[in-house]
Parts: C-alpha cells; sequence; structure tokens
C-alpha cells in the first residue's frame, strides 16, 4: 500500500486535472506537497510525513532541479535530525517512536517500523550484534497501534488504489515528457 500511494503520489505531481503538466504545474504541485508534509510533521503524523518525502525524493522529480525555499532547507535539516535517514534507515524515528507513550495524536511510520521490524529478524540470528529491541518488541508497537487507531470501514481511498504507472521507468518517461 506504501509503494501505491508513493507512486500514486508521483504521478499526481506530474498531472493537473488528469492531463501531463507542465514543469510550472509540476513545481507549485511539487510545493503544496512539501506544506503538506511539513503540516503532516507537525502534527505528528509522521507516517504521512515520511512517506510525501520519499516521494518527493524520487529520481523522476529529482531531474526537475526545483530550487528549495529557505523554509524547505530549514525544514530538511529539521527532518534529517528527527529522523535520521535513509542511509540509517531512519534509526532516530525508531527511537522516538519505541520510546514515545500512545497516544491520540503521535502517528509513527509504519514504513519505517516494518523497515527494522525485518532488520532485526535477520540480523538477530548474530550474537555478536547488539538489537535495541526484537523483532517482536516492533510487531508488538505495530500491534498496539493498530488497536489504538483501528481502520475504519469505508470506500477505499485513491491514494492507495493501483497507481496508473506503477514502475520507475514509467514515472521516469512521463517527467522526461513534461515540456521543460
Amino acid at each position: 500500500l506504501i509503494n501505491n500511494a508513493m507512486n500514486n503520489l508521483i504521478y499526481c505531481l506530474f498531472t493537473n486535472d488528469n492531463e501531463i503538466a507542465n514543469k510550472h504545474q509540476v513545481k507549485q504541485n511539487f510545493r503544496y506537497f512539501t506544506d503538506v508534509m511539513q503540516k503532516c510533521f507537525e502534527e505528528e503524523d509522521h507516517n504521512t510525513a515520511l512517506m510525501l518525502q520519499n516521494a518527493l525524493q524520487h529520481s523522476s522529480i529529482k531531474i526537475f532541479k526545483f530550487k528549495k525555499r529557505k523554509k524547505d532547507k530549514l525544514f530538511d535539516e529539521k527532518i534529517d535530525e528527527k529522523y535520521g535517514s535513509w542511509r540509517n534507515s531512519y534509526f532516530n524515528h525508531l527511537k522516538e517512536a519505541m520510546n514515545t507513550k500512545i497516544n491520540d495524536t503521535y502517528i509513527p511510520s509504519l514504513m519505517v517500523l516494518n523497515i527494522h521490524k525485518e532488520k532485526t529478524k535477520i540480523y538477530s540470528s548474530h550474537t555478536n550484534l547488539k538489537n535495541y529491541w526484537l523483532p517482536q518488541d516492533i510487531e508488538a508497537l505495530i500491534g498496539l497501534y493498530k488497536v489504538y487507531h483501528p481502520l475504519q470501514p469505508c470506500d477505499p481511498y485513491p491514494l492507495f488504489e493501483d497507481p496508473p504507472v506503477n514502475d520507475n521507468i514509467g514515472l521516469m518517461v512521463i517527467a522526461n515528457n513534461i515540456k521543460k
């Protein structure tokens, strides 16, 4: 579902009313989603914030080389400090999520929790490596959040449906066809 959401977000960035956007419209969409990401971060919806950050850093978007606003540069520093980076699998966020008392405003990134759950399963067999948390600890936290924030029955949200373009090559082709 997270991959579908990221591909749909990227596709949405490249379109305007179901037609391929021009570069200016893509830039406007990029800034809009950047502002949404910042709002999610402030409201402690880290699941959406990290998903948006990863989508906005996709190689098909980077080819446009949009100049970042000053507030975006400051936010990038803030988010890197709080979450960590892809190099350490956002370990800072994992530490925060594992140590934060469950409440109705804090939503950790499921992507980060799943990454670390799988990594600890793989590396827990190595006795010389110290793991901060066992895979079961992370799985338990995911389960607690499922209980605390249950899914409400509703129509499927279009963001999580199968995207019109579901591979990197297709997204790169669209990006290269956008009028510069």
